[in-house]
């Protein structure tokens, strides 16, 4: 499996990857710091499902390309990926309306708060 992280905070990719490995040590992990890296991978990749993330943890606030736009630009690439991931938003964001849009988004799997706990991953795996 492997799981991707897309955040402009490093110190988010060494913890889901620290909370990963202690829930499963084998998982494959790849990273990008904006919206834009993600989806030009996606885009090179979309046909070759060994190498697709099986769950991409996404953060909103990236510069280059953001969370909201990357799942805009990938809703219009969806139906020709060959192996569609997981997409948790993971953000700092509190507006209850904010929340919600995402929530709605038919790309989006749930909601992640930050900062979090290893516990608000653990359900994913």
């Amino acid at each position: 499996m492997i799981i991707c992280i897309v955040d402009d905070d490093l110190s988010i990719h060494t913890l889901i990857k620290e909370y990963v490995r202690e829930i499963n040590p084998i998982y494959k992990f790849i990273s990008f710091t904006d919206g834009i890296e993600i989806y030009d991978y996606l885009q090179q990749y979309k046909a070759d499902a060994d190498k697709l993330p099986s769950i991409i943890f996404l953060d909103l606030n990236m510069p280059v390309m953001d969370g909201f736009s990357f799942l805009e630009k990938y809703d219009g690439i969806r139906s020709s990926i060959a192996c569609r991931p997981q997409i948790y938003v993971v953000s700092t964001v509190t507006h209850r309306s904010t929340i919600r849009m995402v929530e709605a988004n038919r790309n989006v799997t749930g909601f992640i708060a930050k900062p979090f706990e290893k516990e608000a991953i653990i359900p994913i795996f």
